[in-house]
């Protein structure tokens, strides 16, 4: 039973609580030998052909031939073994046999393995009262070996545990908090920086070089408690290039503590749906945005499905970072529409400053011939909602004067371009896209923007070509100019945009009513 909800399956079906499918679940494990996973869509059964724990306790040998890390191995084990059955006589004995045994073979182990030993100690004394523990000499632990254990450990609760006890026994001085904070390892410094995290995060964010675990820590503190960091700017344009150059040193790697550090900046970037890398591509100039992009691609951090969930959500964004420079030569911060969207922009753009403007502008002067301007409202009412619309009429030339109309005589024939409409075939299904700029974008319709994934990718085919959209093989079966280039109103539109004079007396503001009407008038026709 392989991705199924099994747990909610059977609770659904069942009615029972979540008590009652964790003990059955533990039953099926412990006395059935079936090991149960979660993960993913729900969980996997398997079946192993003998437990991995004995049912009964064994008395391990602890022979002084094993090295101090296989004796501790079997320590481990015991303690495991021993905690799946009550506790009596006999297993009471065998503990303590079995503890003094090898609490003198480890007097004679490295400081480091002795202290591995004294936590295992710990969950000994937890489980065995009888058992009696000697207090452990932190003073004989070198910072060297400290810093060994916390980076070579790959139990994070045993980093915590060793920084926490190392902490309460005032062990740590300045010097080794700052190479432990800096320590070539993972999910430990929260517990280090209670007292400093302030100090600490920002000394990280000022050092980002100094450790790409550290960094990644610091990154997700800050991000946390943002209020309390409002004297550090830093951008998620920053944060977010930190991030790419640590995978892209990492990213490839195959040890160990490559694979944890990119598995955890793959889950800093996803946080809050991608949060960083939306942000730093909004903030950043053009070029800094497309190499947002190009991290993305380029780098093994996400699979092929993540990788195109993310280009849409950043095109959605900021649709010029994926512009071709190739296509757009001449002008390479333009954006091609159709000549009806551009006269619907440019309607919205003269309507604003022709008649909206116009109507607040004389609303400020009735409300400032009121007088007293510090406390009259409808004064500083209307001068807001002037600010708002002399702000979107700039926002509406630029983009006007950042655009280029797509004129039918220039789409390409013979294979795919801006302009024209796409045939394609699978195995079971037929579908046309229409291949259009941004401001006419109507997915549900089949036109998609050439600045999107999917028409990114067909621009240049030709017909005969494949590409592969959604997981599906598709096939180029025929490529036609877009309809709607050509309908009977496109010349009377094109000598009106044309009509330069008049356009220019219009922006200018140079007109009666008579002329505004007029204007209206040919535009409805």
């Amino acid at each position: 039973a392989f991705g199924l909800d099994i747990k909610s399956s059977v609770s659904g079906d069942l009615g029972v609580n979540d008590n009652w499918w964790n003990t059955a679940r533990d039953k099926i494990k412990n006395c059935m030998y079936i090991d149960y996973a979660s993960g993913g869509k729900g969980g996997k059964f398997s079946l192993r052909k003998k437990p991995k724990s004995p049912v009964g306790v064994f008395e391990p040998s602890l022979e002084n031939k094993d090295d101090f890390e296989k004796q501790y191995e079997k320590l481990l084990d015991f303690l495991q073994s021993a905690k799946k059955r009550s506790i009596d006589e006999d297993l009471e004995e065998k503990a303590l046999k079995t503890f003094k045994q090898a609490e003198l073979r480890f007097k004679e182990a490295p400081p480091v393995l002795r202290l591995k030993f004294h936590f295992l100690s710990l969950d000994f004394k937890k489980r065995f009262k009888r058992i009696s523990l000697e207090k452990f000499d932190f003073s004989s632990l070198t910072d060297d070996e400290i810093l060994e254990l916390v980076e070579g450990s790959t139990r994070t609760d045993m980093k915590v545990k060793l920084v926490k006890t190392l902490v309460a026994s005032s062990r740590i001085d300045a010097n080794l908090r700052r190479r432990l904070l800096t320590a070539k390892s993972l999910g430990f410094r929260d517990v280090l920086s209670q007292e400093y995290l302030y100090d600490d995060v920002v000394y990280i964010l000022g050092h980002p070089t100094e450790s790409p675990e550290a960094l990644v820590w610091a990154i997700e503190v800050f991000k946390k408690q943002a209020n309390n960091f409002k004297q550090n700017h830093i951008t998620d344009s920053a944060i977010a290039e930190w991030i790419f150059l640590i995978a892209e040193e990492h990213s490839a790697e195959k040890e160990e503590r490559s694979r944890k550090l990119t598995s955890k900046l793959r889950e800093v970037l996803k946080k809050d749906d991608y949060l960083i890398v939306k942000n730093a591509v909004l903030e950043s100039p053009l070029q800094q945005a497309k190499l947002v992009l190009n991290w993305i691609n380029d780098l093994s951090l996400f699979n092929a499905v993540q990788k195109s969930e993310i280009r849409t959500k950043l095109i959605r964004l900021r649709p010029e970072i994926v512009v071709s420079e190739n296509l757009l030569e001449e002008h390479s911060d333009s954006v091609y529409v159709t000549k009806r969207s551009y006269i619907d922009r440019q309607s919205l753009r003269d309507k604003l400053l022709h008649e909206t403007l116009p109507s607040i502008v004389e609303e400020i002067r009735r409300a400032a011939a009121m007088g007293d301007l510090s406390e009259n409202f409808e004064y500083h009412a209307a001068r807001s909602k002037h600010r708002e619309v002399a702000a979107k009429i700039a926002e509406l030339e630029d983009q006007l004067s950042k655009t280029r109309v797509i004129d039918e005589n220039f789409v390409e024939r013979g294979k795919v371009s801006i302009g024209c409409e796409v045939f394609l075939s699978s195995k079971n299904e037929k579908r046309k896209y229409s291949i259009l700029g941004p401001w006419d974008s109507d997915p549900e319709k089949g036109i998609i923007s050439y600045l999107s994934p999917i028409g990114a990718k067909m621009l240049g085919l030709k017909v005969g070509d494949t590409l592969e959209v959604e997981g599906i093989q598709w096939k180029i079966e025929e490529i036609q100019i877009f309809d709607g280039l050509a309908d009977s109103r496109t010349d009377q539109r094109r000598k009106l945009l044309e009509e330069d004079e008049f356009r220019n007396v219009i922006e200018k503001g140079k007109t009666d009513d008579e002329d505004r009407r007029n204007y209206q008038d040919r535009r409805k026709k």
